[in-house]
Formats: C-alpha cells, sequence, structure tokens
C-alpha cells in the first residue's frame, strides 16, 4: 500500500543478468582482493541471507566482486543492488566500460549518510532509504553501441571517488539483490542462481 491504499505495481518484462544474485561467494563472482562472508544479517526482506563484502589486508589495491554479463548492442544497463553500513562508509558500482565506444566509469554512495558521490562520465545513479538502515541502489549506465561481454563491479572505498586503498579484513558493507537489467529504469527485484531469470510483464 501507497499512504494506506493499495496499488498495483506495473512493470515491464525484464531480464536479471547476475547469476547468484544473493550469494557471492560463489564462483561465477570474481573476488579482487576481497572477502565474502555469507548470510551475516537479515535482508531487507527478513531472511537471514545478506552477505558481508569486506576488504582483505591488501595494500593500495582495488577491493570488488565482479561478473561479465553479456548484452545487445544500444541497451543501456542499469544495475540496482540493496546496500548497509556496516564499518567502511563507501561503496562504489558501476564497470560496463569494455568495448571502444564506453569508458568504464562508476558511480559511489556513501552508506553512513545515505547519498550519491562522485559519478564517472555518463553514469548516474540514485539512493533509496528502506528499512533497518538498508539503502537501494540503482545505476544507470551508458547505453552499449556494440554486443560484448561488459564488466559489473561492486567496490569497496574509504574516500569519495577512490578506489585503491589498504583493507584490514574486517571492514566492509552488507549486499543483497544484485541485479543487472537493460532499459531505462531499475525494476524490482528478480532473484537468480546457476542462471539468468526473467520475470514477464505486470
Amino acid at each position: 500500500t501507497v499512504g494506506g491504499n493499495p496499488f498495483l505495481l506495473d512493470e515491464p518484462q525484464a531480464t536479471n543478468l547476475i547469476t547468484y544474485s544473493q550469494d557471492a561467494s560463489n564462483s561465477n563472482w570474481v573476488k579482487t582482493a576481497a572477502i565474502i562472508v555469507s548470510n551475516t544479517t537479515n535482508a531487507p526482506d527478513n531472511t537471514l541471507t545478506a552477505f558481508k563484502l569486506i576488504g582483505d589486508t591488501s595494500g593500495n589495491v582495488i577491493h570488488s566482486i565482479r561478473q561479465t554479463p553479456t548484452f545487445n548492442a544500444n541497451e543501456s544497463p542499469v544495475i540496482t543492488l540493496h546496500a548497509k553500513f556496516s564499518d567502511l562508509q563507501y561503496v562504489y558500482v558501476g564497470g560496463l566500460g569494455r568495448n571502444p565506444n564506453n569508458l568504464e566509469g562508476y558511480v559511489w554512495f556513501d552508506l553512513q549518510n545515505g547519498t550519491v558521490g562522485f559519478a564517472s562520465s555518463g553514469y548516474s545513479g540514485n539512493i533509496v532509504s528502506l528499512i533497518n538502515g538498508w539503502f537501494k541502489i540503482t545505476v544507470f549506465c551508458p547505453i552499449s553501441t556494440v554486443s560484448a561481454n561488459r564488466e559489473a563491479r561492486i567496490g569497496l572505498s574509504d574516500t569519495n571517488g577512490g578506489q585503491n586503498y589498504t583493507g584490514d579484513g574486517v571492514k566492509g558493507v552488507f549486499i543483497w539483490g544484485i541485479q543487472l537489467e537493460t532499459g531505462v529504469l531499475g525494476t524490482s527485484y528478480i532473484p537468480t542462481t546457476t542462471s539468468a531469470v526473467t520475470r514477464n510483464a505486470d
């Protein structure tokens, strides 16, 4: 309901191209100087399925997870995920610039203050407060002009706009429900495991 009144959710058909959308411990997720601790806190749906993304003790490097889904030319990728502050302030989301026409880029989010930070040229994002300290993050990426495998990355940072830092093997952020789709908006979350999942239009 909205304002005590019932409403219908009317969404287009959408496909979550990310696999294992709640389980970054799976090998489909490439870890770079990152540690995954599964099922560490309750997700926005009140299930114990959110994981903690932690930077390991590597010095002055990127700490992140990534996948490389494939999509077609002239499609506009949108990444959504749910994130919550634990003990590291910033998370950045994006990537996707894996062809000559689009440079890789990211949007940073401040999980302590619930605000959008620095954004690379052509990228934009928004953040919406949910229950129990959770935020829904959406990142709008430039249109791909060729078909390609394109990197989708979620990274940790101790500064707004920074990537490289020295982790301590403890600090990180809570993550749940990662989605990458093509279109002009981020639709509601579509859980996945071994393969992409399509939800029919409402």
